[in-house]
């Protein structure tokens, strides 16, 4: 009985080692996963494109000016 249950472990480790060498092989050459929208803006309230948080001035969404904007006085 002792042998049965060693035998089937072995046999569920190959199965599982072979699953997981599959997958792998599977995965080459694939394409990557496109980057999932995650409910960030893509503007900022002034139109300025947004990069994460912030957009590409530095202001959070929803600030369209900056105090550090030399241009604005």
């Amino acid at each position: 009985m002792s042998h049965l249950i060693s035998n089937l472990a072995l046999l569920m480790a190959a199965v599982s080692a072979a699953y997981l060498l599959f997958k792998a092989i599977q995965s080459i050459g694939s394409k990557k996963p496109q980057q999932k929208n995650r409910g960030l803006p893509a503007f900022n309230v002034d139109g300025t494109p947004m990069m994460g948080a912030f957009d590409m001035n530095g202001n959070p969404y929803g600030i369209a000016s900056s105090m550090f904007n030399d241009n604005e006085k």
